[in-house]
């Protein structure tokens, strides 16, 4: 069944990334007890040029229980995991496309309902897309929790009629107004091809929460992570390296290994 369910994925994917498939879906069996959460690894190949820098050795980072092999992961996790891993030249982590990342966007224009994708400074580096107009936010406007924003090439011509000095002006998202820092090129949609803008992960404040003593793992499990493997590393080698944190995050903290519903 688990395998059924990783092609059904691998299908929805294609269909919301034209010119992606995923050719290799390997999961990490790692034993973590009785309820197990595991991190499982998808290898995604490019089949055609997109705007991403040698996108071969992207990888995605989920958690894995027994009743759903593709979990968001909590925050502390991927902080362990890119702080200790060896197998990676870099990691980045998004909110997950549900709830608070789906938002209002208002202001003189008309409103209109619109998806956000909420990522960390490393985020852009990583995949090695430059934007088409002005830059991306830093890890310092992050820290000090800048209401900035980058705009996908849709939404710029759409909601700023393709203006050139659009670098600076504001969009209101949720009533709140955000600083435009950028535009990114028209083939540059991920994570997911609805995706209007970019923001910082610190943009709500409550996806940073500490999880506290018997939480419920669903209600702290928000983040989705992308890595990429460094030169000259496998991907067998990673999965390893991978299995070896799995069992040093169980023994730091066993309640967030628990496999849990969300509430």
């Amino acid at each position: 069944m688990g395998i059924v369910r990783d092609f059904r994925y691998a299908l929805r994917s294609i269909s919301k990334n034209p010119g992606f498939a995923i050719v290799t879906i390997l999961t990490l069996a790692l034993g973590i007890g009785a309820n197990t959460a595991m991190f499982s690894i998808i290898y995604a190949v490019l089949l055609r040029p997109l705007p991403y820098n040698n996108p071969g050795r992207l990888i995605l980072l989920f958690q894995s229980s027994p009743s759903d092999s593709r979990q968001p992961i909590l925050l502390p996790d991927f902080e362990l995991l890119k702080s200790q891993s060896e197998s990676f030249s870099g990691l980045a982590v998004y909110y997950k496309n549900t709830g608070f990342s789906r938002v209002t966007l208002t202001g003189t224009a008309e409103p209109e309902s619109a998806q956000g994708g909420y990522v960390s400074a490393t985020f852009f580096p990583l995949l090695g897309v430059s934007p088409l107009l002005g830059r991306v936010f830093t890890a310092d406007e992050i820290s000090k929790r800048e209401q900035v924003v980058v705009l996908s090439h849709a939404l710029w011509r759409r909601r700023f009629g393709s203006a050139l000095d659009v670098s600076g002006k504001n969009l209101e998202i949720d009533g709140m107004s955000f600083q435009i820092l950028g535009v990114m090129p028209a083939g540059f949609q991920f994570p997911a091809r609805e995706i209007q803008f970019w923001a910082p992960i610190t943009t709500n404040p409550h996806w940073l929460e500490t999880p506290g003593k018997g939480y419920a793992r669903g209600a702290y499990a928000r983040w989705n992570a992308i890595a990429r493997l460094k030169p000259g590393v496998s991907f067998e080698r990673a999965q390893t390296e991978m299995s070896l944190l799995a069992t040093r995050l169980r023994q730091r903290d066993p309640i967030s290994t628990k496999d849990s519903d969300s509430p």
